[in-house]
């Protein structure tokens, strides 16, 4: 069984979903707010807000660690390059 290593607390945002590196040093989260808010050893880091009016709902981080993956409502899919950048995005509809 695993142990647990670190925290991070903010009661400040309600959370969607999150997806975690490899290593765990990293972890990219979704909120209600809604934003994509990026930890490294349990800082916050950077904040991007998510633009059109979409609701985040699911958040997916490939083995590559180069795409994140961002399942957003009316049947969206938006992919973000890693490193993050916000303007930088591909909207891909799902249905």
């Amino acid at each position: 069984l695993g142990a647990r290593e670190n925290e991070i607390i903010t009661k400040q945002f309600r959370y969607v979903g999150i997806a975690a590196t490899k290593d765990g040093q990293r972890i990219y989260a979704i909120t209600a707010d809604p934003s994509i808010k990026i930890f490294s050893n349990t800082a916050l880091e950077a904040e991007y807000p998510i633009e059109n009016d979409y609701l985040p709902s699911v958040i997916t981080l490939p083995k590559s660690e180069r795409l994140l993956y961002i399942g957003m409502s009316h049947g969206l899919i938006r992919i973000y390059p890693i490193p993050l950048v916000s303007d930088a995005y591909i909207d891909v509809p799902a249905h």
